[in-house]
């Protein structure tokens, strides 16, 4: 038999040897779309574990150190230089202190807001924001 006449014979053409290509093309928008949202979502959730610690740790000084070290500008000076150490830039960081330098026995509060800019998600899915605001708070007694 012709080598020619076999490639070209209408069995050959009936197998299904390009099946799993044309339907990994298919799949595979849907698989990177997966892996960017979970890509996305670790980092949202990284920072947002990080704000929370930040607020946390500018609380526990300003409620340790109810004397006159524990005003706003060093809490918030606490809370920037947490932040700082993690190695992740927060551009846009808010803090709020309410209550700082209070009486023993009254809250002292810390608020930190940062904005959070998805990598691809609110690009490629609608419906999702491109960007949204991470928000951390902390009360506590002062000491």
């Amino acid at each position: 038999m012709n080598r020619s006449a076999r490639v070209w014979s209408p069995r050959r053409w009936s197998s299904s040897n390009g099946a799993a290509a044309v339907e990994f093309a298919l799949v595979l928008p849907l698989l990177l779309l997966l892996t960017v949202g979970m890509i996305d979502a670790g980092l949202l959730l990284h920072r947002a574990s990080l704000l929370a610690g930040a607020s946390r740790e500018g609380a526990r000084v300003g409620a340790l150190n109810s004397g006159s070290r524990s005003n706003a500008q060093s809490i918030e000076a606490t809370v920037r230089s947490f932040l700082a150490r993690t190695g992740t830039a927060f551009p846009g960081l808010q803090v709020t202190v309410r209550g700082a330098g209070g009486r023993p026995g009254t809250e002292l509060s810390v608020l930190v807001r940062a904005p959070h800019r998805f990598l691809l998600l609110g690009r490629l899915v609608p419906g999702i924001p491109s960007a949204i605001t991470l928000r951390a708070s902390t009360v506590m007694a002062i000491e």
